[in-house]
């Protein structure tokens, strides 16, 4: 299960398939799973029940994370394992158009720019960056 960290409440999604909204509030049993995608990619997939979509989100289209099919580029996530904790934002927004001040890794460790795809904090939001 996965969880929001301020409410305590579990993610899931009313049916399966590609284009249901993430929610808050119900048990689902996600997966974990390393997946590639059609351009290549290789990274991990939080995947639906059938296991054929996963999350996805672009800040500047949606407001929320939906489900897409998980060989998309855009499906996949990087995750850093850390000792450090890091206060991340409550959720994804969407950001002006001027450029960032402030950039940080998941890790916690301040970057000057952003030189590959994974999920950065700018300017305090948390941004997937594709």
């Amino acid at each position: 299960r996965i969880y929001n960290k301020e409410t305590a409440s579990a993610a899931f999604v009313e049916k399966n398939g590609s284009g249901q909204n993430v929610l808050l509030g119900q048990n689902y049993s996600w997966t974990l799973k390393e997946v590639k995608t059609e351009g290549g990619y290789t990274g991990v997939g939080i995947l639906d029940v059938p296991g054929s979509n996963s999350w996805y989100t672009r800040p500047s289209s949606y407001d929320n994370i939906v489900l897409k099919a998980s060989k998309w580029d855009a499906c996949i996530w990087e995750l850093i394992a850390t000792d450090e904790e890091v206060q991340l934002p409550d959720g994804i927004a969407k950001t002006a158009a001027d450029s960032p001040t402030t950039i940080y890794d998941l890790s916690g460790r301040k970057v000057s720019t952003v030189r590959q795809r994974g999920v950065y904090i700018i300017n305090g939001k948390l941004e997937v960056i594709q």
